[in-house]
């Protein structure tokens, strides 16, 4: 298995899997279908269909099987970022929205100290998981976070999802908070709280 940087032709292929990721977040708080939801990754740039600093592929013989997205503290494009929300509100509407970011900005810590890379999302294709490819992106996300001098490797995951969890325990991260969710958005996301987890790289 090789990864390597994100580049233009990967797109669509690797778009998929994000779709299949995002849907159970994306698609559940915004009540869309996973069409739907693919062309709300597309129109508020989600997904980037260019090359970036920290966004890999792991391909196997030259399908994509996992995609890794990091991110260091570093300073927003709010240009950019105005722009997809004068779209996603003409598409989506208004309160649709300011629901979608108030969970988001209220319940997701995302936050991104000088210390620390961020693991925005590992996601492997359904048919190569349980197969340790979750293990070598972490692998890969941490020979990176030693190459920027960084201390941590941080990131979230939801409290239903059992099996990520154990797998990080497993590979050395640590719970440093628990938020709880309030019953619509559990009814909706089906986990009652998402963790903030961290693995320190001097253990």
């Amino acid at each position: 298995m090789e990864i390597r940087l994100f580049e233009k032709h990967d797109y669509d292929d690797a778009l998929v899997l994000v779709n299949d990721l995002q849907k159970d977040v994306y698609g559940k708080l915004l009540g869309l279908n996973e069409l739907e939801t693919m062309t709300f990754i597309k129109e508020m740039g989600v997904f980037p269909n260019e090359q970036q600093e920290h966004l890999y592929i792991a391909s196997d013989h030259a399908e994509i099987v996992a995609i890794i997205n990091l991110r260091v503290k570093e300073q927003k494009n709010d240009k950019a970022g105005s722009l997809y929300l004068k779209k996603a509100i003409n598409t989506y509407g208004f309160w649709k929205l300011l629901k979608l970011f108030f969970i988001a900005n209220k319940y997701f810590d995302e936050s991104i100290d000088d210390e620390s890379l961020y693991i925005d999302y590992i996601v492997v294709k359904r048919e190569y998981r349980h197969q340790s490819i979750g293990s070598r992106c972490l692998k890969h996300a941490e020979l990176l976070a030693l190459k920027l001098h960084k201390k941590y490797l941080t990131l979230n995951v939801f409290e239903s999802n059992k099996h990520a969890i154990a797998a990080y325990e497993k590979y050395g991260f640590k719970t440093l908070k628990r938020t709880k969710f309030p019953k619509y958005v559990v009814r909706k996301l089906h986990s009652k709280a998402i963790l903030k987890m961290n693995k320190s790289l001097g253990d």
